[in-house]
C-alpha cells in the first residue's frame, strides 16, 4: 500500500488543558493525587504546556490539535490517542472506560485531517505504548496495551505485517504503566528504568542497541518520559527534571537538554512525552 508523502508532516499533535483534572483513578500517581485532596492549578498547567509548545514551534515543528473537551480530562496526553507512522495512524482501544471516548475524537480530527486511520479492536494505547527505535517498533504490554493490541498495532504501522519488527517490553511496575514512562528513544540511543520492565525484556532490548538505564530517582522525575527530536538548530531533549549524570550524557551525544516542568501534568501520571503526538 503507498502512502502520498504529503500527508507525512512535521507536526506535533496537542490538546489544551483547558478541561484537565483528575476525577478519577487509573493509575497510581492519580490515587496519590486524590487520597492528597490535590486539585490541578489551572494556570501553571496552562503555563506548562503552552511552555511545551513554545518549544517545539521555536524550533520548526507546527503545532495542530483540536478543542478540549469537557468531561474527557485525560484527552490532554495525546500520545495515547495513536500511533503515528508514515502517514498513518494506528488506534487500538482505551483500556479503562473513563478514555474509551476519547477514541472517536481523535479519529475524527485525524481523517478530517487527511491521515489513513487504521482502528484494531484490541487494547492498545498509541504512542504511550509503541515507540520506534533502531528501525524496530518497542512495544509496551502489561498494564494497559496487550501483547495482541501491540502485534496487531505494529502489523498495521509496517505495512507489510513483518513480525520481527516488533519487540515486545513486558512492563512490571504500575507506577510506570505505559511504555513512554520508562523507556525512551534518544537518536541512536535510548534511557530505560529497568525496575520498570521484565528482565528478559531489559536483556531484548539491549541486543538491540545503546539502552542506557537511569536511576530510579531519575524514572521518578519523568526522565523517560522526556521527548527528544531534531529541531532547527540542532537535538534536543525535553524533560520535566534530570540528574546531572544524565544531562552530562546528552552533552556528550551532542544533545540539548531544555527542562519545562510538568508538575501538575505528573498529578496525573504524565508528563511531556504523554503530551505530544508526532505526526
Amino acid at each position: 500500500m503507498t502512502i502520498n508523502s504529503a500527508t507525512v508532516k512535521k507536526q506535533v499533535f496537542m490538546i489544551e488543558p483547558t478541561h484537565f483534572e483528575v476525577i478519577y483513578n487509573i493509575n497510581p500517581a492519580m490515587a496519590e493525587t486524590l487520597e492528597k485532596g490535590q486539585k490541578i492549578k489551572k494556570k501553571p498547567a496552562r503555563r506548562e504546556w503552552e511552555g511545551l509548545r513554545n518549544i517545539y514551534t521555536d524550533n520548526g515543528l507546527e503545532r495542530v490539535g483540536m478543542d478540549s473537551i469537557k468531561g474527557l480530562p485525560d484527552i490532554v496526553f495525546t500520545a495515547n490517542g495513536g500511533f503515528a507512522h508514515n502517514g498513518r495512524i494506528v488506534m487500538g482501544r482505551f483500556k479503562y472506560p473513563e478514555r474509551q471516548p476519547e477514541s472517536e475524537h481523535f479519529y475524527k480530527w485525524f481523517t478530517e485531517n487527511e491521515y489513513e486511520t487504521v482502528r484494531i479492536d484490541e487494547d492498545f494505547e498509541g504512542g504511550g505504548d509503541m515507540l520506534l527505535w533502531q528501525g524496530k517498533f518497542i512495544g509496551g504490554h502489561g498494564f494497559r496495551s496487550t501483547f495482541d493490541g501491540i502485534k496487531t498495532a505494529a502489523s498495521f504501522a509496517t505495512f507489510w505485517g513483518k513480525e520481527d519488527d516488533l519487540v515486545p517490553l513486558k512492563l512490571i511496575d504500575p507506577r510506570f504503566y505505559h511504555l513512554d514512562t520508562c523507556f525512551c528513544p534518544i537518536g541512536e540511543h535510548a534511557f530505560y528504568f529497568p525496575g520498570a520492565i521484565a528482565p528478559d525484556s531489559c536483556e531484548a532490548l539491549l541486543k538491540l542497541g545503546k539502552a542506557v538505564p537511569v536511576s530510579e530517582a531519575d524514572a521518578l522525575k519523568m526522565v523517560c518520559n522526556g521527548v527528544y527530536f531534531e529541531g532547527s538548530s540542532g537535538p534536543k531533549f525535553v524533560v520535566n527534571d534530570i540528574s546531572r549524570k544524565l544531562e552530562k550524557m546528552l552533552e556528550k551525544w551532542g544533545i540539548e537538554t531544555i527542562i519545562n516542568k510538568t508538575s501538575e501534568f505528573q498529578k496525573s501520571g504524565g508528563s511531556n512525552r504523554c503530551l505530544s503526538l508526532f505526526l
